[in-house]
């Protein structure tokens, strides 16, 4: 993983959604992309179809890394597009030359698969790929329906988008039933998707100015897909993979509730960090497990990937994977890398404002303590044990003066 990847991840922080609507406020693709990741993990675990998981996150990184190169193209026009045979394959030609270079070998190449030859991506998982379209459809309607519809001036016009989008939904929820529930307002599950779709309007480091002003939902996405990459180079296996990405989109989850609590506050001393995990802990037994009241094993699953999430641990028991490693198949969870992942997504944050012009004291501060923290001996040895080298991505972005 190299700074370019970084760099055209985060290009999505900056793509704007239904720029030709009135928007209350900035709808990015970053923030839309990680709310249908979470409809995939919802739906997904309310399916009786078994699934496999590696392959659905990595056609959602893919997805996100061709819709970052065709931002300039409306979805209505992509998909006229994307009907003629010819022009379909030239342009997911140009897409995969252009994200090639971010990639490692096996990863571009299972990326040019999935841009040129879905059908054979998703050989024999038509259920899954499927289940991706359900859940872009869904939060497609869910911003236009809870976000944009009321503010539109014609109201004939807004009508008519509402329209197309619940009739595109509608052709989903016999394969998945849950939709029904998702896009019932009064149901606990569409009350659930509403909090994390909210998570979009939590802006990180809401005292200092940046560019551009990144949400709590969009860094969670960005962390969830960096911890996977991290889990790649570290060469774990499928289960480590599949918990570690989920373990890091739901990591703030907390923050539905709480807010966002700064870095600062959270380590003025350890009883103070104490007394907020445990408020965290308490919040979410109050107001967020009790709408997956419904799914009693999907409750369960979240609870124990964000519970002390950033701690390594099979099943319940926490476990140095430094020290220790897994064993292949083992029920376990990464929390030294998604902590990773989460430092280098706020490093991303404070750097690529920075190069916009935009910086502050408390930004330069981040980042140099993200430096120094990874080039720590005691640190970097343990992230070499595991496989990977944070200090040498974090060089790629230097010298920062």
């Amino acid at each position: 993983m190299r700074k370019a990847l970084l760099v055209r991840l985060f290009d999505a922080f900056s793509i704007h959604r239904w720029n030709d609507q009135l928007r209350p406020w900035p709808l990015v693709e970053m923030d839309k992309h990680a709310h249908k990741i979470a409809t995939v993990f919802l739906l997904g675990h309310t399916s009786a179809r078994p699934l496999h998981w590696p392959r659905l996150i990595e056609a959602g990184i893919f997805e996100l890394l061709r819709r970052i190169e065709l931002a300039d193209i409306q979805s209505p026009v992509y998909r006229e597009i994307m009907r003629d045979p010819q022009a379909a394959a030239r342009l997911s030609y140009w897409v995969a030359e252009r994200i090639r270079p971010l990639l490692d070998a096996e990863l571009a190449a299972r990326a040019e698969r999935y841009l040129h030859d879905p059908d054979g991506f998703f050989a024999d998982a038509e259920h899954e790929r499927a289940l991706l379209e359900a859940a872009h459809r869904y939060t497609s309607w869910w911003e236009y329906t809870r976000l944009l519809a009321p503010w539109q001036p014609h109201a004939a016009e807004a009508r008519r988008i509402e329209e197309a989008l619940s009739e595109e939904l509608a052709g989903y929820a016999e394969r998945f039933p849950a939709l029904v529930r998702l896009i019932t307002p009064e149901s606990k599950l569409a009350q659930f998707s509403d909090r994390i779709g909210m998570l979009r309007f939590q802006l990180r480091w809401s005292r200092v100015p940046r560019m551009p002003a990144t949400s709590v939902l969009g860094h969670m996405m960005l962390v969830a897909i960096i911890a996977f990459l991290l889990l790649r180079q570290a060469g774990a296996d499928e289960t480590r993979l599949v918990n570690g990405f989920f373990r890091g989109l739901f990591h703030d989850l907390a923050e539905a509730v709480t807010r966002d609590i700064i870095s600062p506050v959270k380590r003025a001393a350890s009883e103070v960090e104490r007394v907020i995990q445990e408020i965290e802990r308490r919040q979410m037994e109050a107001h967020i497990y009790p709408l997956l009241a419904d799914e009693p094993e999907l409750a369960a699953r979240l609870r124990w990937l964000i519970t002390d999430e950033f701690v390594d641990k099979i099943d319940d028991e926490v476990v140095d994977f430094a020290e220790s490693p897994p064993p292949p198949g083992a029920n376990a969870v990464d929390g030294f890398l998604v902590k990773a992942a989460d430092d280098l997504a706020a490093f991303m944050e404070a750097y690529m404002s920075r190069e916009l012009g935009v910086q502050s004291a408390p930004m330069l501060s981040a980042l140099y303590q993200i430096l120094s923290k990874y080039r720590a001996p005691e640190r970097r040895q343990k992230a070499a044990r595991l496989g990977v080298d944070i200090a040498a991505i974090l060089a790629d972005f230097e010298p920062l003066a």
